[in-house]
């Protein structure tokens, strides 16, 4: 009995693993531009484009990102790696003023690249998350000044691939 046991804890925690490893897997090489921004529940105007390439092999993905929006400006790298000690995916995240490193985790099904930053000498919670839906590519980024009681969305764009 004990033997089945741990066969199945065995397999249950190897599709955890599997599953964590893959969930980029719809974050295909390309340019992938966004169709709409809402920046706090306002759609703005602008642009942003998410330029993606894997690299050695499919569990590191290299992004430029480039931001045009309302007189904001910025180029940025993403490198995104999966750490196969850990079984986590980790976001490193560099411009000209930032480096900062996102540890995920996974949320009611859903992986999030959490972070905690103090703004004013407040504790702020942030998460983002980039899924499918159809053909294109969601991404939100959260936050929460309540240890995580509550979350209020700050981002909300919708990418679709630039055909090659």
């Amino acid at each position: 009995m004990r033997f089945i046991i741990l066969i199945s804890i065995s397999c249950l925690i190897f599709a955890q693993d599997s599953g964590v490893q893959s969930v980029y897997d719809f974050w295909q090489d390309g340019i992938w531009e966004a169709e709409s921004i809402q920046y706090n529940g306002k759609q703005i105007k602008g642009r942003e484009t998410y330029t993606v390439k894997r690299i050695l092999g499919k569990q590191i993905i290299e992004e430029l990102w480039d931001f045009d929006e309302e007189g904001f400006k910025e180029t940025a790298r993403v490198i995104r790696a999966y750490d196969e000690e850990t079984k986590q995916w980790r976001l490193f995240y560099f411009d000209g003023l930032y480096a900062q490193v996102w540890d995920s985790k996974v949320i009611n099904g859903k992986l999030y690249h959490t972070k905690e930053f103090n703004f004013s000498g407040k504790r702020i919670l942030s998460r983002q998350n980039f899924h499918k839906e159809s053909n294109r590519v969601i991404r939100t980024i959260e936050r929460s000044v309540d240890n995580g009681k509550t979350w209020t969305t700050r981002y909300f764009i919708v990418l679709k691939r630039r055909d090659i």
